[in-house]
């Protein structure tokens, strides 16, 4: 029997990830036939708080990397958060597959307006909203 936790089928660790991305990690990414992508990690004990949940700064940096990647990849230029509104509706705990699925909103030239979601089987955790600041002068096809 292994210790591993098991990954969902699809889902495989992202290659290379930043610095931060290893402290939240390992992260772990499915991208759908939309072209839309679900980042997702297991809940460890380095994830949760003295009352044994999912600290709100872990959730707050996973969907803010999530909506900023999704940002990226909407733009085609790296972007700062510049405002993040999130509401925290359950916990999430040690062993629980924590999914994240981002959407853009809006996009003008210089900054792009998200949504992100958080959930553990379906359920609801965290839904937020950000908006990033674009970086370097925008694609010629925007």
């Amino acid at each position: 029997m292994s210790d591993s936790p098991e990954i969902p089928e699809g889902f495989a660790p992202i290659e290379k990830p930043s610095s931060f991305g290893q402290l939240l990690g390992p992260v772990y990414e499915r991208e759908d036939d939309d072209g839309s992508f679900v980042r997702a990690i297991m809940v460890e004990e380095k994830h949760t708080n003295l009352g044994g949940v999912v600290h709100g700064g872990v959730l707050m940096s996973f969907v803010d990397v999530i909506m900023g990647t999704t940002s990226y990849r909407h733009a085609g230029r790296s972007g700062a958060s510049i405002r993040i509104v999130s509401d925290f509706v359950a916990p999430a705990r040690i062993g629980d597959w924590l999914e994240g699925r981002g959407e853009v909103v809006k996009a003008t030239r210089s900054v792009v307006f998200a949504r992100g979601l958080l959930t553990v089987e379906g359920r609801t955790i965290l839904t937020a909203t950000g908006n990033y600041k674009l970086r370097g002068e925008p694609r010629s096809d925007r």
